[in-house]
């Protein structure tokens, strides 16, 4: 409850109408049992001559809807200043979007949500020191959305917090990779480029080492590298994203050809020079629909780990499988029959990140 009354106040009483009172300004009170409550606030001026009451009723319908809240931290201290976005997953889809400002000492809190299945994420503010320092984040501390914790809230929540992902930071050099991401224009002979992309440099082991932002024409740059290998990827929320393997040298100092594409629920990546493509290794997924066995064509080029993940329409995690394979055209089959009917989403990525998304029908 908030007091907004004016003047030099020295008291302050609620009634919350279901017996309980409090003297707090800003009390917080949780009501016992659905229901209509007559509820009034009594100040009382420093000279104690003059009090004033206002009463107003509170319709307490609960039924289905819990708060959700947690603390966000940077190290060991929590943030300053920041924004946390829910994301509603209904059927596999992103259905609804709620924001929330991070208050002082960290903390966030969303109020009045419906049950069901949430994924969560948190960034600094451009007016936080440590604005540079972290990536945005999503619960519990990974950076895309693919990895997040599902919060499935069927009750109140108020531990939900998030570890900021540090920026490590590049060896400086004289390399440099750029590059544009845009949205397939559904048809029409040219894309379109997006502004405000999160696009995140990696080195080959997988360190975060920056984060920058597209700008007005789609495009992003990352100056002054230290020569060797590293990965770039575009991060937005309930797309799946392919990273582009990018080398430079002396030979090829820079790269700037990266074109990231975003169709439908995929971002993929147009191959130039000094890329390593990421497409086209998987072939055909037969038979589907499937009641047992799906049979799934993949090409390797190299020996790696393959993992297979099957997400249901809830947006959870029904099935996983990494596999060791080998290079060349081969035959991986999944057993599915101990998953229910329905339509999934089947993940597909190798050790260096790249990845292919398709869809699987079990009858």
């Amino acid at each position: 409850f908030n007091d907004e009354s004016q003047g030099n106040l020295a008291t302050w009483f609620w009634d919350f109408g279901d017996g309980t009172t409090s003297p707090d300004q800003f009390p917080v009170h949780t009501y016992a049992a659905q229901g209509t409550y007559f509820v009034c606030l009594t100040v009382t001026s420093a000279c104690s001559y003059c009090c004033d009451t206002w009463c107003d009723s509170v319709v307490i319908d609960a039924s289905g809807y819990f708060n959700l809240g947690g603390t966000v931290y940077a190290g060991n201290f929590p943030i300053d200043e920041g924004f946390a976005y829910l994301y509603r997953v209904e059927n596999g889809q992103i259905i609804d979007v709620f924001a929330s400002f991070i208050h002082e000492y960290g903390y966030y809190d969303f109020f009045q949500l419906e049950e069901g299945t949430y994924i969560l994420k948190a960034e600094l503010s451009p007016n936080s020191p440590l604005y540079n320092l972290y990536i945005p984040t999503y619960y519990v501390s990974v950076p895309n959305w693919i990895n997040a914790s599902v919060i499935n809230l069927q009750s109140n929540i108020w531990n939900a917090d998030v570890h900021m992902i540090p920026i490590s930071g590049a060896s400086p050099g004289s390399g440099t990779i750029a590059g544009e991401i845009h949205k397939d224009g559904s048809g029409m002979p040219e894309s379109f480029p997006v502004q405000h992309v999160e696009i995140l440099l990696m080195d080959a082991q997988g360190q975060m080492l920056s984060c920058e932002y597209t700008d007005t024409h789609g495009s992003f740059i990352f100056p002054e590298l230290a020569y060797g290998t590293y990965t770039v990827m575009a991060e937005v929320t309930g797309k799946y994203s392919s990273p582009a393997y990018v080398t430079i040298d002396e030979d090829h100092p820079s790269v700037t050809d990266i074109l990231f594409i975003i169709t439908g629920n995929e971002i993929t990546l147009a191959t130039g020079e000094g890329l390593s493509a990421t497409g086209d290794w998987v072939g055909r997924i037969f038979p589907n629909p499937a009641s047992d066995m799906v049979m799934i064509e993949i090409a390797p080029v190299r020996a790696e780990n393959v993992s297979f993940v099957l997400v249901d329409q809830r947006g959870q995690t029904a099935m996983e499988s990494i596999r060791d394979c080998g290079s060349g055209n081969q035959v991986v089959a999944l057993d599915v029959s101990g998953l229910k009917a329905g339509l999934y989403t089947l993940v597909i990525r190798d050790d260096r990140g790249a990845l292919s998304v398709r869809k699987v029908v079990k009858q």
